[in-house]
């Protein structure tokens, strides 16, 4: 069996990710790839897919932030279809094969990327977002101890995201009963850690953050993300703001209106 590793080029081994695969593959044969953009571009998802042709793999495991995972489904689903990858991202070629088994390991607690059945990609700093059942990761493996790695600033971006995400789902149009209850309860757990998580980060917080983020992506994996996310793209591609500081940018002032004229 291969294995397919897509993997940020530092936090694989600042997480300590690196260490425990690495022992629980060690009887596979793997290859790994690690993109150069710090934003899924289209160009790395095609550099991925030349790897994925050359090792020809059984399985693809992500480790790493938002980004990574959200590169990785990507890949699963660009290299099952004979379209052109550009095809896929701007919605002109159908997805219509799940492609290979994909499992997710996020080292960040803010994208809530492993819960979700869509991905961000970039085409000539264009922001699309490509949606499907087969973009969802097949497993998803969230180990609190790979975010003890994280600075007090990513921390911190990170968090936000998660909380801007919660409140945008809790707001959509799109919402149920059940992305309300993932929300809510993902609110409760940053409002109550974040702050602790930046300041003086213990298991306990990590943990609560690990999870605020995975129930953060599965409201949004419901409702989709509403006015905040919508901004926070050009906000990134112009000014280079990480995503979680750009959405929490205009956090604030939507909450405003949306609580102004909501009835």
């Amino acid at each position: 069996k291969k294995i397919l590793l897509v993997t940020g080029q530092r936090s694989y081994e600042e997480s300590g990710a690196s260490k425990i695969i690495e022992e629980l593959l060690g009887s596979y044969l793997t290859a790994r790839y690690s993109p150069t953009a710090n934003i899924p571009d289209l160009n790395d998802v095609e550099a991925g897919i030349t790897v994925y042709k050359e090792v020809v793999p059984d399985l693809i495991v992500a480790v790493g932030g938002g980004s990574i995972i959200d590169l990785a489904k990507l890949i699963r689903v660009c290299s099952s279809h004979e379209a052109d990858p550009v095809d896929v991202a701007s919605g002109s070629a159908e997805v219509v094969t799940r492609g290979l088994p994909l499992v997710a390991i996020p080292t960040t607690a803010g994208s809530g990327s492993e819960a979700t059945h869509f991905a961000v990609v970039y085409v000539d700093k264009k922001k699309y977002s490509v949606a499907h059942e087969y973009v969802m990761p097949d497993i998803a493996i969230v180990d609190p101890a790979l975010t003890y790695s994280m600075s007090s600033r990513q921390t911190a971006i990170c968090g936000l995201d998660a909380l801007s995400q919660s409140m945008e789902s809790i707001w959509s149009v799109n919402s149920s009963n059940g992305s309300m209850r993932s929300a809510s309860e993902a609110i409760e757990l940053v409002l109550s850690n974040l702050s602790l998580a930046v300041a003086s980060p213990s298991p306990s917080s990590r943990e609560a953050m690990s999870r605020a983020a995975n129930l953060a992506g599965q409201s949004i994996d419901i409702t989709k993300t509403t006015a905040p996310h919508a901004l926070s793209y050009m906000l990134t591609v112009s000014h280079s703001i990480p995503h979680g500081h750009a959405v929490a940018l205009t956090l604030g002032s939507f909450l405003e209106f949306n609580s102004a004229v909501s009835p």
